[in-house]
């Protein structure tokens, strides 16, 4: 009898430890990335740049090729580098270093860029684009950015924004323009 006891406490000293020698959990797309993003330095490629202007007819109005909205920027001098901490420092187009705070958000689906305001630069637009927006006109972007490809070699984010604008028309009154810029920032190793 008492060796019957022995052997089911042996037993369950051993089913006791095999519960408590849990497998190490899988890390998480957003560990998984945030690993990928430390690794090294990220250098600009190239900015992609898609403008939808509402109601068209106004462009067609002011004889400006919808076209002509959408335009690449090349962005070799930008450099980034994520840090473990949260932390990034880099330099930006003109080669003036800056350095912020990056957090991943929605279990790695997107990354928030703090201390780094991307703004499309007047003199990088079409003339087109240029000729419909008042010189005070808001071209900044949200600084938070949807990850559309991250692995070893490339890092692609994407942003959009929305902005309204009074126009007024010859015949009186206005109408509101919304200029709708969607951002593809092409990133490197």
């Amino acid at each position: 009898m008492v060796n019957m006891w022995q052997k089911l406490m042996v037993f369950w000293l051993i089913g006791l430890g095999l519960m408590a020698c849990k497998k190490s959990a899988e890390p998480t797309l957003s560990e998984l990335r945030g690993q990928v993003l430390s690794q090294a330095e990220w250098q600009g490629d190239l900015a992609k740049v898609n403008t939808e202007v509402q109601p068209a007819v106004v462009l067609t109005l002011a004889g400006i090729d919808p076209e002509m909205l959408n335009f690449d920027l090349p962005l070799t001098n930008i450099r980034v580098n994520f840090k473990n901490d949260g932390t990034w420092s880099g330099k930006d187009a003109n080669g003036e270093s800056l350095e912020g705070t990056w957090a991943l958000l929605e279990d790695g689906q997107k990354i928030k860029i703090s201390g780094f305001q991307i703004e499309l630069l007047r003199e990088e637009l079409p003339e087109d684009l240029l000729a419909i927006l008042p010189e005070d006109f808001d071209l900044s972007l949200p600084d938070t950015y949807e990850i559309m490809e991250l692995n070893d070699q490339k890092f692609t984010i994407q942003t959009a924004t929305s902005r309204q604008l009074p126009i007024g028309l010859p015949t009186g009154g206005s109408i509101n323009l919304t200029i709708s810029p969607k951002v593809e920032i092409f990133l490197k190793k």
